[in-house]
This record gives structure tokens, sequence and C-alpha cells, in this order.
């Protein structure tokens, strides 16, 4: 093509576009291909008109079971498919030619459709395999459905490239059968509105991806327990209040789905869980709007995916959730008749198994960790953990860390204190302030946990190894005990300490309202039990600090009275008396 063919061919594209733009019909005849015929005269037999002008095909009415119920499959082998109705069938009868199944879709999420996906008839049926059928949200984003006719060599060529039938994604009947062989629910007659609870049986084994393909294959392994008071973990005491109870060291992955015509509401801390995965996870649902921690788009510091480490599945339209309750969450389960939740329950972890959580995190080199069962072992391990202590203070110093979210996945790069503030200043060069400031922040907190790395460097090095050589000569699981409960006394001390990330997030007002996001922060889980604890010695501690200050400056500004314990004490000041008025001599004789 010479460079005036293509200069021809980009300028009637441009005006053709500018014409229809300017017509204002552009964007109409985008999203409607079907129902707004393309260029064509009013014709009282095909077509109808609307009060305001516009045309439509009689077919649209006439061929009004020409799509019957869609189905949309999805897991590994996405499909869309819809049966088509008998009025299509004898169309072909009377005129030849064939059908085209055709979707219009909004992949923006701007309400414009803006995107075709082309399909194929299959034993009767519309059938839609293209790779981009799992990359559409069927649910919550525009759609549209139509068969088009494509009338060939022997077919009605003035019903050529017609649209006979056509549907809108908020009006067409939609099934999602994925989810249509999970475990059943209660049996009974008239079922009651509410939860129902499934444990998966620890030990055996699961894989969410083949879930996800065939719901129905794990269906033995999930056990359904009772709100009763006995001896599973779900307990009601009272109808519409129940607790859930989740344990530190044990496999709790749960499927929960409601009974009756109840609808399931899921809140991960307090949060939504769907907003949970949308915002924090950057999950996007599948063609079955179901949203699941394998689609997590997340990206850590690096550059690189994160895989999320809890396994999650949530339908919101089958009202089902299959979730791992990691230690320390608060998780709220309820079922909801319109705007009414009839049910609760709450699942979490016990205080005593938070207060071993908070232990574990706030000093993650504990001996327990590390335990060989032998003094020497336990020794060596001691000296290694106190060594990579003193590393991690040159890292919090000097280089700056990288850690992983427990929580996320994300590798997530952590200022260090001596690049806090060219951090701040290369923030403000760069116009961008909030990450300056963000990494500042970043900086002071590391140079506070400088001195918590020093602190367990200490434990390790001295008191762990003390603890060994005495208590540890008749149990060393008794000093291992010991070491960890020394060790997490020192260390909840150390990293509540005005600046550190735990005192910032305690004394943060925000957590007043937002206090059971147990995945805010990077490297601990914050249930309300560690939160109350950083809140009261970051506390303690602002006073501690408060009063040594305020006794180092008193001591410091006695001047010369209280500065020299040794020095000999000053004589009091000699005040001379006032000399009298000179009296005349006395004269001879007088």
């Amino acid at each position: 093509m010479t460079w005036k063919q293509r200069f021809a061919v980009a300028s009637v594209l441009f005006v053709s576009g500018f014409v229809l733009v300017a017509a204002g019909k552009g964007a109409e005849r985008l999203r409607d291909l079907w129902i707004h015929p393309r260029g064509e005269v009013y014709d009282p037999a095909r077509h109808y008109k609307a009060p305001d002008g516009e045309l439509f095909f009689h077919a649209e009415n006439d061929l009004g079971k020409g799509l019957e119920a869609i189905v949309i499959h999805a897991g590994s082998d996405p499909r869309v498919s819809a049966e088509l109705g008998p009025d299509l069938w004898r169309f072909l009868e009377r005129h030849g030619g064939s059908l085209v199944p055709v979707v219009l879709y909004d992949s923006n999420g701007d309400g414009r459709v803006d995107r075709t996906l082309r399909g194929a008839i299959e034993n009767g049926s519309a059938v839609f395999t293209s790779p981009s059928v799992a990359g559409i949200d069927w649910q919550t984003r525009r759609w549209q459905m139509g068969i088009r006719y494509q009338a060939g060599a022997n077919g009605s060529r003035s019903d050529d490239r017609r649209y006979l039938a056509s549907v809108d994604g908020k009006d067409a009947r939609v099934r999602f059968p994925r989810v249509d062989d999970l475990p059943a629910v209660s049996a009974g007659p008239v079922p009651e509105a509410g939860l129902v609870i499934f444990e998966h049986r620890e030990g055996e084994p699961f894989d969410l991806a083949a879930m996800a393909r065939q719901p129905g294959l794990y269906l033995a392994d999930f056990e359904e327990l009772t709100p009763a008071p006995d001896a599973d973990d779900w307990t009601v005491k009272q109808k519409s209040r129940g607790r859930l109870r989740t344990h530190l060291d044990q496999e709790e992955l749960f499927l929960v789905r409601t009974r009756g015509d109840a609808t399931l509401a899921v809140e991960w801390g307090d949060m939504p869980l769907e907003q949970y995965l949308r915002e924090r996870l950057a999950v996007t649902p599948d063609a079955d709007g179901c949203l699941s921690t394998m689609e997590s788009h997340l990206l850590g510091d690096d550059g690189v995916h994160a895989p999320v480490p809890h396994r999650i599945l949530f339908c919101p339209q089958a009202s089902m959730a299959l979730f791992d309750a990691p230690p320390g969450y608060q998780i709220g389960l309820s079922a909801v008749q319109g705007e009414q939740a009839l049910e609760r329950t709450e699942a979490s972890t016990s205080i005593l198994d938070n207060l071993r959580l908070y232990g574990r995190q706030v000093y993650p080199r504990s001996p327990n960790t590390r335990s060989t069962g032998t003094l020497a072992g336990n020794l060596r391990a001691s000296y290694r953990a106190s060594g990579q202590d003193l590393l991690d203070m040159g890292r919090h110093l000097v280089t700056g860390t990288t850690r992983e979210n427990i929580h996320t996945g994300q590798l997530e790069k952590q200022t260090s204190l001596l690049a806090a503030v060219p951090m701040l200043l290369i923030g403000v060069a760069k116009l961008d302030p909030v990450q300056g400031g963000k990494d500042f922040v970043e900086g002071i907190q590391s140079g506070v946990q400088v001195a918590a790395d020093a602190v367990s460097a200490a434990n390790n090095a001295v008191i762990n190894p003390l603890l060994q050589t005495t208590v540890g000569l008749a149990s060393p699981e008794a000093a291992d005990d010991a070491g960890h409960f020394t060790g997490a006394v020192t260390q909840a001390w150390a990293k509540n300490l005005p600046g550190s990330e735990r005192s910032m997030g305690a004394l943060n007002p925000l957590s007043l309202w937002y206090h059971n996001r147990a995945f805010k922060p990077t490297a601990y889980t914050r249930t309300d039990t560690q939160l109350n604890i950083d809140r009261l010695v970051s506390i303690a501690n602002i006073f501690g600090v408060y009063g040594l200050t305020t006794l180092a400056g008193g001591s410091g500004g006695g001047g010369g009275g209280g500065g020299g314990a040794g020095a000999p004490a000053a004589s009091p000041p000699v005040i001379t008396p006032p000399t009298p008025p000179p009296v005349p001599p006395l004269l001879p004789g007088c």
C-alpha cells in the first residue's frame, strides 16, 4: 500500500468516526448492533419505530423464544453456552443460511460494550470457547448476546446479517453450574434460612485448583458441623449469635453455605470479603462470578507475582465461601435475608491462643523455634541466632531490609535509618511527597528496630545460653520455655518503643475503628489481643521515656549546686558591715 493509499484510508476512517461522534450515534451503534439497524430505511414489515424515532427489528419480539437459558462454566475450561429455541430453527428451515452467535461486552468497566466475541453452533446451542471468555466479568459488567443470521449462497439476502434474537445480560436467565455439586445443605421439607458450615477433615488431601474445576471432588472429606453445644467447634448459644472456634496449630479449612432463601455475607476482619479480595489481593471474578486467591494479580516490590499463602474461594451469587481461617483472624459469617441478618457466627481463635501467637510473632528467633533437644545443639543454635540478629542490626541501620508479607505473600522492601532523610528528599524532588514521607517513616521504624535487634541478640548470646547451662541441665524443654518467655517480654518492650512499627500502629486513632484488620501489618497478625498489649506497652514506654528525660533534665539543670559530688562545699558569702561616719578627733584638754 502506497503512502497515498494509506493517507486516503486514514482520512476516510477519521472523517467517518468524526461524523458518527458528532451525530451522537456512534457509541449507540457500537453498543447495540442488533437492536439498531445500521443504515436501513424504515420498513414496517421488518422494523418498528420507537416514540423517539429509533428503529428496532421485529425479531426482537417475534423470536422471543430464540434464546433460552445461558450457562456459564468457569474453572480450567471456561465456556459459555446458550440453548437456541425452536423459532430460530424454523426460520432456517424457511430461509436457509446459518446462525452466528455473537457477544458484545464491556471490557473496562465504563458501562459501554466495546469488545466483540464470536462463537459457534454446536449440537443446537450457541457456544463460546475463546480464551476471552475467562476475562469477561459476566456478573457485574454489561454484556449482550445475539444470534446473527448469515445468508450465505442459498439464504435470504434481504435478511443477511440480521440479528434474529438478542438479550441483555441483566435480563438474561443465566445459570452458573460450577457450584451445583457442592456438599448439600441439611435436608428438610422446608429448610429454615440460616448458615451451614462444613470443616475439612484434617490430614485429607485438598487442592483448591482441582476443586475449582470439579467442586464435588472432595465432597467426602468435609464434615457438617452442628450449632448445638457438642464436640465440634461451632456453637450457637442464642438464636442469632454463634461462635466458630479456630485453633493455632491445626488445619482450619471451612466451607460455608446458606440454607433456605438466605444469602451469605462474609466479613474478613471488618472488611467485606469480596472487597478484601478485589482491593487487597487484586482478584478479578471468573466467569461464574467467583473470586479465588488463585486468581490474585499481586506483585511484590521486586515486580514478581506473589502467590497468596491462604486458600479462599468466594462465590457471592451462589452464597458459598471456602477459606482457610488463619490464626488470630476474626471472620464474620452471616445469613442475610434482604437487609436483615438472620444469623451471625464469628470465627476466631481463643484469647489464650492469641497470647501464644503474640509470643511467637514478637520473638521470631525464640529457642522454641530451634530446639534440638541437646545442650550442645541448643547452644550452637542460640549463638547462630545471635549472629543473625547482628546482621539484622546492620540491615535496619544501613542497607535496608526485605521481608515477605505473611498475609499476602508479597516481597516488601523497607528503608533503613540512614536512608530515611535521603529518601524523603528524593520523594520531594520527584513530586511524590507521600512516598517520600512513607519511606522516611519506614526509616525511623528501622532505627527503632535496631534496638529490638540488639535486645534479641543479647537474649540469644547471653540469657539463653545461661538458661541452657543451668535449667537446661535438668530439662532442655524448660530452658527453652524460660528463654522464650524472657525473650517475648523483652521484645514486646523493645518493639513498642516510641517510633516503632508496632507502637505507631497501636496508637493510630484509626485502629479504634479498624481494629479487626488482622491482615494489616506485614510481619505479624494484628488481633485485638495483640493490639491491646501493644497499646499498654507503648503507653508505658512513652511515660518511661518521658520520666527518664525529665529526671536527666532535672539532675543536669541544678548548676554548681548538685553537679559535683566530690567537690568541697562552697563557703557561705561574706557580708561586709557598713562603715560608720568619721568622728572628729578629741582636742587636747577636752
